[in-house]
């Protein structure tokens, strides 16, 4: 019996990290010369080809000669870049990138100091921009509507159903 009731009186709260796992994601990277390659097989194509491919008699099919030079685009595209597997956690910050985990690791104080201040700058930033648009829900004249709807996301409210009034009838 007291180990069921010292159950009921644990906690239910499980951590975000350890409810959802880790997404592991394909990214595409361009690396140095890559936009040069691609340009360079664009320019040597005969994009006559596709068209003569998608051509029967006189008339011509659109979505086979569509589909066949988005396909020729992406098997360019994936013969300049590289593809990366990267694996991202639900705590992992979006600020947190590549570069600014390298310079937390090399210890480069001066380094870390310019970083962390081009961070924060960024933050702040980013703080103002959706601080005037809310700003500009509240300044909006009679339509406290549009008002709560951009102040729902601040406040995790989901959409709820409205309910129309009638209106007041003075006699």
């Amino acid at each position: 019996m007291t180990l069921s009731v010292a159950r009921m009186a644990q906690a239910t709260y499980r951590p975000l990290i350890r409810r959802s796992k880790p997404v592991l994601k394909l990214v595409k990277t361009w690396p140095e010369g890559a936009i040069s390659a691609l340009r360079d097989c664009f320019e040597c194509t005969d994009w006559d080809m596709f068209r003569e491919v998608a051509t029967n008699g006189d008339t011509t099919d659109l979505e086979e000669y569509t589909s066949s030079v988005t396909s020729y685009i992406s098997k360019c595209i994936n013969d300049v870049t590289i593809s990366k597997s990267i694996t991202t956690r639900s705590n992992q910050k979006s600020w947190m990138t590549a570069k600014v985990h390298a310079l937390l690791k090399s210890r480069d104080l001066d380094a870390l100091r310019t970083a962390w201040a081009k961070l924060s700058q960024a933050i702040m930033e980013t703080k103002r921009t959706h601080s005037q648009r809310i700003h500009g829900h509240f300044q909006s004249i009679g339509v406290t509507r549009r008002m709560w709807q951009g102040h729902q996301p601040t406040t995790g409210q989901l959409h709820l159903p409205v309910t129309v009034m009638p209106p007041f009838q003075i006699h």
